[in-house]
């Protein structure tokens, strides 16, 4: 079992949760014993690669699949024990957005929306309209709410289905993939609409991606899934720059430059955060000292958190360690790059 250091009081739990699915193999567990907490109002990722568990484990979050073993419990209350009107009645309170967006090609924008409301038996015709008027407006697609799917882009087709998933007022979003069939521009819109529903509403949102990229910009923290297995759970910090799981160390790799080929033994991985990325933290820890640095690779980004840092430096004369020092001071995190 992986220790979930963070451990909040959780929206969402998942204690000993296993899923097998019979093939013509044999048994197969998509999921193996996995024990996990959500935070209210945080954005969980969950990442893997294709095959290891990640639509299988959002899925069981709304009941769409039961477990073989284990329970899944969200506010507090099991969703073995729901008869269907008490599980009908979760569901709305549960939106869920796909890859594939979902939508009814047959009805307009405002329609796609409404007819959520419709199925949750919620207004009147005209309030119904209303609030699909307001959705559509919440999430930029004001001046599209009169055409068809096969008018938009990929992109506004997400924002049509995330406008649909926030209806019935949800507290808790799932997000399978949700951005993995668009272009990187539409991601990122899609991105920082998240970012604002959970800022501005406190909605709990789960997202599943095979993409660390996706997981840095929007993720307060992150669950690796590898085989079925849960590897690690962390901060995005975390997961990113220290990684205890192979499947994490492999995920990272996509986001972080590689070192140089050639890499000395004076060589240090400098990681920083916040104010220091803007610093002059480098130069200032050579200042009169008989050290010099030089930079082999390196980058400067974001994280849902704030800035960060990140770079392979190559460090050397008589006084290296003192500037290495000086480095940690200003809360620099240095590791040899050589291990």
């Amino acid at each position: 079992m992986v220790s979930d250091v963070h451990n909040p009081a959780s929206v969402i739990a998942l204690r000993g949760v296993t899923r097998r699915f019979v093939s013509k193999s044999g048994v197969q567990a998509a999921l193996d014993g996995v024990d996990l907490d959500i935070a209210r109002g945080e954005v969980f990722g969950i990442i893997g690669p294709s095959g290891s568990g990640k639509s299988t484990l959002i899925r069981l979050l709304n009941r769409l699949e039961t477990p073989s073993e284990g329970r899944v419990e969200v506010n507090g209350v099991d969703l073995s024990g729901l008869d269907a009107r008490a599980l009908s009645a979760l569901r709305h309170k549960m939106g869920m957005i796909f890859q594939s967006f979902g939508l009814l090609s047959s009805k307009t924008a405002l329609h796609n929306v409404a007819y959520a409301l419709e199925l949750a038996g919620t207004g009147t015709s005209g309030t119904r309209r209303q609030r699909a008027l307001d959705l559509l407006d919440r999430v930029g697609l004001s001046a599209h709410a009169q055409k068809y799917p096969a008018q938009l882009s990929g992109g506004q087709k997400q924002r049509v289905a995330i406008a649909r998933a926030l209806a019935n007022a949800p507290d808790i979003l799932l997000c399978d993939e949700a951005t993995s069939a668009l272009d990187p521009e539409a991601t990122q819109g899609i991105l920082t609409l998240l970012a604002e529903l959970n800022r501005e509403l406190g909605l709990t949102i789960v997202l599943v991606t095979h993409e660390m990229e996706v997981v840095r910009q929007v993720c307060d923290r992150v669950a690796v899934l590898d085989h079925g297995r849960l590897a690690e759970v962390g901060t995005v910090e975390q997961v990113l720059f220290a990684p205890v799981s192979a499947a994490g160390r492999a995920l990272s790799k996509h986001i972080l430059p590689p070192p140089p080929d050639g890499v000395g033994e004076g060589a240090v991985t400098l990681t920083y955060f916040g104010e220091v990325v803007y610093s002059d933290a480098l130069s200032a820890a050579v200042q009169g000292l008989q050290a010099r640095f030089s930079v082999l690779s390196g980058q400067v980004s974001h994280l849902k958190s704030g800035p960060y840092g990140h770079m392979i430096v190559d460090m050397a004369g008589p006084h290296r360690a003192e500037a290495l020092a000086r480095l940690r001071a200003r809360g620099v995190s240095v590791t040899e790059a050589v291990q």
